[in-house]
């Protein structure tokens, strides 16, 4: 298997997304680093995090153990089975849950506007729940903080927006189950008008 910082360069995987995009047929083109069995896939049970705007995302394990930028900016994924991706604005983590483990997750404002936080629970590979924060205004000096552990409901967010050491529980905007979450299908509306 591959870490997926850099499946972009395991073999077969430039090739496979050419075929997308041509949307030509993948029968019989999945190379040795590519499986369509998500049993195989490293993120079997545990939360994925991602922040999206201007906010730094920290975790830290049970033994004050990190991940996420480190001052120097470098990466710091000390956090045994855990991950993490920075995309520009878009920060995303997967913390393990298969061990009793507890995560403190710290935000930190980087500049004045908006920012969501999503934290999916996975078990097995599947979706089991998807919380949601839309569109938080934020300063420089907004922080929050979250708890996580292996059965958090995750739907209430400690924020402090202007940085003042005066955190209020923010409540999330969303929380999707499972199922919820995979419904992709618009809703759609008939009007009937009857009468002359």
């Amino acid at each position: 298997g591959a870490e997926h910082a850099t499946m972009p360069s395991q073999d077969g995987i430039r090739q496979l997304i050419v075929q997308m995009i041509a949307d030509r047929p993948l029968a019989g083109t999945l190379g040795a680093n590519i499986t369509t069995n998500a049993s195989a896939c490293s993120l079997k049970k545990g939360k994925l995090i991602s922040v999206h705007s201007p906010v730094d995302l920290h975790v830290y394990d049970q033994n004050n153990q990190h991940l996420g930028l480190g001052a120097n900016g470098a990466i710091e994924e000390q956090i045994p089975g855990a991950q993490y991706e920075d995309i520009g604005a878009n920060k995303f983590v997967f913390v393990p849950e298969d061990a009793g483990q507890t995560y403190t997750v710290k935000l930190v404002a980087t500049a004045t506007g908006t920012f969501s936080l999503n934290v999916v629970t996975l078990d097995a590979g599947e979706v089991q729940q998807n919380v949601h924060y839309i569109d938080i205004p934020i300063t420089p000096k907004s922080t929050g903080q979250m708890m996580i552990e292996e059965h958090s409901a995750d739907a209430v967010l400690q924020f402090d927006q202007l940085g003042n050491g005066q955190s209020v529980p923010l409540q999330a905007s969303a929380v999707l189950t499972g199922v919820q979450d995979a419904d992709l299908t618009p809703p759609s509306t008939t009007i009937s008008v009857s009468g002359v």
